[in-house]
């Protein structure tokens, strides 16, 4: 994937066979981006379009491998770590923030 910059915004573009979701995976890892919001459009070959039934609780994917169009892509990234400083005085990270690890006495904001 390459990707242009400039002011607060960035451009990532997808080449040929790459797939979305690694794809923006992998340039919010590199950039360090923690919360954005996405847009955007394209042309995709093999995807796989689902939707979740409340009902039952399930996911239901079909993988279509032909040419669509993307006329409209919305979504919005954002990336959640919680430190937790315990009574010991060292600390435990849950979630995924890049590039963060605190160590025993960083202080909590």
């Amino acid at each position: 994937m390459r990707y242009f910059s400039y002011s607060q915004c960035s451009s990532p573009r997808q080449g040929k066979g790459e797939k979305v979701m690694t794809s923006l995976l992998q340039f919010c890892d590199e950039t360090q981006l923690l919360a954005a919001s996405v847009s955007g459009i394209g042309v995709k070959k093999d995807v796989t379009p689902g939707f979740f039934d409340p009902a039952s609780k399930t996911y239901h994917a079909s993988r279509m491998q032909e040419n669509f169009e993307i006329a409209f892509l919305s979504g919005s990234v954002f990336s959640v770590s919680l430190v937790a400083k315990k009574s010991n005085g060292t600390s435990q990270v849950y979630g995924n923030m890049p590039g963060f690890s605190p160590q025993p006495d960083s202080p909590i904001y």
